[in-house]
């Protein structure tokens, strides 16, 4: 529709503009690569100004990583890379470099290597805040810089949150209070897959956010329902509505709801969150404001029944009181995937890479935004394993079929936990309750850097 207006006349021109090395979305999508495939006139942009002030590695692993070239771009991170299982033999002993409290070159212990990989990944974390606050650190805020972490799957993303969290908490740098609150996760699920309730069970689905109304099952929109069982045979979600009652949805006939997991995480006071879907809030003047998907922001007040989020930053930052009931699609920010992280910038970037699902779920694309999100040095913090796996992954290109290649290579897995866990119900598992965070990572979004034109 885009294309047929815009040359409607045949005197206007279309610039659009994207990177086809970065993900594609898991609906339709790929927009950027359908195009340069099918021949449109490119032009593309081979320096970025944000790599101005990077070291050395860093601009050497994004020259590689422009040119296709993703293992090559891994070997120059190499240098300051943490392995955190290493053997007796050299070649698996990380060396740290650039995080205080350690030498250039001084090696990991075997007793700290093999410590739990999400730990060690918050321990860099922690390490490179207190570096980049020192004058002459290069980065852009002293006071306030920024640190991100790349995950490949959703549950390293859950588990990692956690871990910074609580060695946050440990360090004095956040409140040192918890308070539990019920968390909507959200899974990655196509369109497709949500008219399909086998597919909602191998994702553990428990919850679904509803954004219109169905009168005749007595639901209204924004209302949070909790799944009962999962009919395969028939294709029904039977829930639980605000009545009491129990109901059948037909995911094919309504479609308007967002299937979630439910968790309980801890936060605290000063605590960094992130948008998990586009929030709807009333303010205290009962205005309507819009939270987009996303977004970043931090705890500027909390207690058992509200939290007060100050989101985004400088002129823009504005403190917003949430009730629990509207805090459930927000979670801790600390960790991102890789699709979530697409279009952002840190001064530093830590790419965490564990043992499980690195082999099925990384992709060249996804190691590409992983390399080029740093203004300054990327870290890679991973298993022996999880290292290996990603010079695997460099091979795959991780394009529009990404997320089925996920499900299907994860299913057999998936199903065995599901029969030692969950009740069947009409042939489909129902998702259970324990061990919320092992939910399938299925991907999304995309942003951009190279310029087309018509």
């Amino acid at each position: 529709m885009v294309l047929k207006t815009a040359m409607k006349d045949g005197q206007n021109r279309l610039l659009v503009q994207g990177d086809s090395k970065q993900l594609a979305s898991v609906g339709a999508g790929d927009t950027i690569k359908i195009m340069t495939d099918a021949g449109v006139h490119v032009s593309k942009l081979k320096e970025a100004r944000r790599f101005v002030n990077a070291e050395l590695d860093q601009k050497l692993a994004v020259v590689r990583a422009n040119d296709g070239n993703i293992i090559g771009a891994l070997r120059a991170l190499d240098g300051r890379a943490v392995i955190t299982d290493a053997k007796d033999n050299a070649k698996d002993t990380a060396t740290v470099k650039g995080n205080e409290g350690r030498k250039a070159s001084e090696p990991v212990s075997k007793e700290e290597s093999k410590r739990e990989f999400e730990g060690a990944v918050a321990d860099v974390y922690l390490e490179t805040l207190h570096t980049l606050r020192k004058d002459g650190s290069g980065a852009k805020n002293t006071v306030n810089p920024s640190v991100g972490i790349t995950t490949f799957t959703n549950s390293d993303r859950l588990i990692i949150n956690s871990s910074v969290h609580d060695l946050l908490q440990k360090a004095g740098e956040i409140g040192q209070a918890n308070f539990e609150k019920v968390h909507l996760d959200t899974p990655r699920i196509t369109d497709v897959e949500k008219r399909n309730v086998r597919d909602l069970a191998e994702s553990r689905v428990d919850r679904l956010v509803m954004h219109k109304s169905i009168t005749e099952l007595g639901i209204s929109a924004g209302s949070v329902l909790t799944v009962s069982g999962l009919n395969g045979e028939t294709n029904r979600i039977e829930v639980i509505n605000e009545h009491g009652q129990k109901v059948q949805i037909n995911p094919e006939k309504h479609t308007s709801f967002t299937a979630a997991v439910a968790q309980k995480l801890e936060f605290s006071l000063g605590d960094k969150v992130e948008a998990r879907a586009v929030l709807s809030v009333r303010d205290g003047s009962g205005k309507l404001v819009k939270i987009s998907n996303a977004s970043r922001g931090k705890i500027t007040a909390i207690d058992d029944h509200r939290i007060t989020v100050k989101w985004g930053e400088g002129k823009q930052a504005f403190n917003l009181e949430m009730q629990n009931k509207d805090f459930q699609m927000v979670g801790h920010g600390y960790a991102r995937t890789a699709h979530k992280g697409q279009g952002e910038t840190n001064d530093v970037q830590i790419v965490a890479a564990g043992d499980k699902g690195v082999g099925f779920a990384a992709s060249a694309r996804s190691l590409y935004v992983a390399i080029t999100r740093a203004r300054l040095h990327t870290t890679v913090v991973a298993t022996a394993s999880g290292r290996s796996a990603m010079d695997d992954a460099a091979l795959k290109d991780g394009g529009k079929t990404l997320a089925t290649e996920v499900a299907k290579e994860a299913k057999a897995e998936a199903m065995s936990e599901k029969r030692k866990e969950g009740i069947e119900i009409s042939g489909v598992a129902s998702p259970s309750l324990k061990d919320q965070s092992q939910t399938l990572d299925k991907h999304k979004e995309q942003k951009p850097e190279v310029h087309l034109t018509l």
